[in-house]
């Protein structure tokens, strides 16, 4: 006889194995939670990384330097170690900064103090040649350019020649007339064993000159004395000097004064230019060797 299995018995579940599929099903939340709370710590983690340095700096202590030991301790060799230490490194490089100031400024000093004498002595030519052309005696001026160029040749001569002075060259000009009438009597005197009729015709050129002013070509008394006074009128004195070398002697006699005036103007002439020029001269080379 067969039994038919009991179908209630079949269709009761196990406890055992109702144990075990609560396990089964609560064991995935548990690891969930775990992996969740393992993010939250490495998110939480890469976060202080990042923004920590930003919120919370760290402080590093300032270290502390010591004091080098006493010189009369160190041994000879070792002051250079403690030498960066103490700053005496950069001493040497401002040192040197502070002599190349002192040298540009003694340079500029001495420009400037020689553009200073340059631009004094051409004030000093220009006042002494103002005054040395005029008809009258510069020795106040003379005096100071001597004293503002002690070593000056030209000024040396000019303060000779100052305390005369000189005639103008309009003042000569206007002085060769009578001279040159002089010069013309002179020329016609006819000596002393001359008759009465010569000595007398010689007394009266002696009111009324006539020669030729015109022919200036020759070598004749009256071309010669021509030239001359042609380059006197032309403010040439230094070539009527050499022209009237050519009249007779007795004829060269009459311009002795006038030759003696017009040879003290010439030179005189001939060193305010020299003494003018060396100063323009010294005046532009300190101009342009200024920094």
């Amino acid at each position: 006889m067969t039994l038919a299995p009991d179908t209630a018995d079949l269709a009761a579940p196990d406890p055992s194995d109702y144990g075990r599929s609560r396990k089964a099903a609560g064991l995935p939340l548990a690891v969930l939670a775990l992996i969740a709370f393992g993010l939250v710590c490495v998110l939480a983690g890469i976060a202080v990384a990042v923004y920590g340095p930003k919120l919370w700096p760290v402080r590093r202590p300032t270290p502390a330097v010591s004091a080098p030991p006493p010189a009369a301790a160190l041994p000879s060799g070792s002051a250079p170690v403690y030498a960066p230490l103490l700053g005496a490194a950069p001493a040497p490089a401002a040192g040197q900064d502070v002599s190349a100031l002192q040298a540009r400024v003694a340079s500029l000093e001495a420009v400037q103090a020689r553009t200073v004498e340059a631009a004094t002595a051409a004030l000093t030519a220009a006042s002494l040649s103002a005054a040395a052309q005029e008809s009258r005696p510069f020795e106040a001026e003379a005096a100071a350019a001597e004293r503002a160029l002690p070593l000056s040749a030209d000024v040396r001569a000019l303060s000779r020649l100052a305390v005369q002075g000189a005639p103008s060259r309009a003042a000569l000009q206007a002085g060769f007339p009578d001279p040159a009438a002089r010069a013309v009597v002179a020329q016609r005197d006819p000596g002393q064993a001359a008759g009465l009729p010569a000595r007398v015709l010689h007394a009266l050129s002696s009111i009324i000159s006539i020669r030729r002013v015109d022919a200036t070509v020759g070598t004749g008394f009256d071309a010669t004395l021509a030239r001359a006074e042609q380059q006197v009128a032309a403010g040439d004195i230094e070539t009527a000097l050499v022209t009237l070398q050519s009249l007779p002697p007795n004829s060269q006699t009459a311009f002795a004064a006038w030759r003696a005036g017009a040879e003290r103007r010439v030179e005189i002439d001939r060193r305010v230019a020299s003494l003018r020029g060396a100063a323009m001269n010294e005046l532009a080379r300190a101009m342009r060797d200024r920094p």
